[in-house]
């Protein structure tokens, strides 16, 4: 599927472009109205080495030191002429996957030989990106995020047959989408590590609606609305 980068040239100004994997894995694309398709790819082998960092010409013109650490310049030939193709990405995670799955493919491509790549259906490559933890709430700004988020919850009623009814069929919806995705991840198509820690936070918030779930269920009102309002 490939994903959005910035694009670094000699001349124009950084612009956003789709790049993405041939289906034979042997080449980078990525696409231009202006310009034709051969003149929009590089060959893997004829990258000669892959650099992070904002340190060639390209990058000096427009510099963005935010995201140094999510920028890469790929060294190629091309008609018998050394360039550089200068990229910068805003997601970590997904410039962590393309630095570490590039290098990866270089790797085999010179150890195996270059047609081994188009065999490849999975491809093992390392990637953590740490988590930022955002800060912990207020008790003031924790019950005031839960009452916005489940603004049902604040009447004092404790018998509302109606409200019980509305908030089980959401939850029904909610647990049928949950166990979806929960299997489409576990799919061999998607094994990855960065699935991973995407499973882990599907369990954890798993667990959360299956608690409001019963407390609504078992007429728990008040208890339902202090579990809310504690949690971050």
């Amino acid at each position: 599927k490939g994903g959005a980068f910035l694009k670094y040239s000699n001349r124009a100004a950084p612009h956003f472009r789709h790049f993405q994997l041939s289906h034979d894995h042997l080449k980078i694309q990525w696409f231009s109205k202006a310009k034709k398709l051969s003149d929009t790819e590089i060959s893997l082998c004829d990258i000669k080495w892959i650099q992070t960092g904002q340190s060639t010409d390209k990058f000096r013109r427009h510099p963005d030191p935010e995201y140094t650490k999510t920028s890469m310049s790929i060294t190629y030939v091309k008609r018998r002429k050394t360039e550089t193709l200068d990229i910068l990405c805003r997601d970590a995670r997904m410039f962590a996957v393309w630095n570490s799955g590039l290098r990866e493919l270089l790797v085999l491509g010179n150890k195996k030989g270059w047609s081994y790549l188009s065999t490849i259906e999975n491809l093992p490559a390392r990637v953590f990106v740490k988590p930022k933890k955002p800060p912990p709430l207020r008790p003031s700004e924790s019950k005031k995020a839960a009452e916005t988020a489940f603004p049902t919850l604040q009447s004092p009623v404790t018998g509302d047959k109606q409200m019980i009814s509305e908030l089980e069929k959401k939850l029904a919806v909610v647990e049928a989408k949950m166990k979806k995705f929960t299997k489409k991840l576990e799919s061999k198509k998607y094994r990855h590590r960065v699935t991973e820690s995407i499973q882990d936070m599907l369990k954890r918030v798993q667990g959360k609606v299956q608690l409001v779930g019963e407390l609504c269920r078992d007429g728990e009102y008040a208890g339902c609305k202090n579990k809310l309002s504690k949690a971050d």
